[in-house]
């Protein structure tokens, strides 16, 4: 009988432990209702000198693109190929959106982009490629 007693026991205790760890203290949090940024980098002008009658398109250039918020970097990705299409998915909020090179040119100027979850917002950034 003292054997039957001591194994419910310890299968109560056992029990116990395994309600107690899967519980926290700690309020669940939501999962980030996440967003999308989509859009295109390029660069302009494209030729040296452009004349009367000349096309000098834009044209698609790869560099890191990031969304910051303050001063934590949320989330980056490099735009694809020369096409210059991007894109990042961030949680909801306000962002700066910033397009960088691996050096000085091209200049690319930075952007305040609002992310809406479950929405696609598109922002074409337009960087100066330092042609003259």
């Amino acid at each position: 009988m003292r054997t039957r007693h001591a194994s419910l026991a310890l299968v109560a205790a056992a029990m116990v432990f395994l309600v107690a760890c899967g519980t926290s203290s700690q309020p669940r949090r939501a999962p980030p209702r996440l967003g999308t940024i989509t859009g295109r980098v390029t660069a302009t002008p494209t030729c040296p000198v452009q004349r009367v009658g000349q096309t000098c398109p834009p044209r698609g250039i790869v560099v890191r693109v990031a969304a910051v918020a303050g001063d934590r970097v949320v989330g980056s990705t490099r735009s694809v190929d020369a096409d210059g299409s991007f894109r990042l998915q961030l949680p909801a909020g306000t962002y700066t959106v910033t397009a960088t090179g691996a050096g000085p040119l091209p200049r690319c100027p930075s952007a305040t982009v609002v992310v809406i979850a479950r929405h696609s917002t598109s922002h074409d950034i337009e960087c100066d490629s330092g042609l003259r």
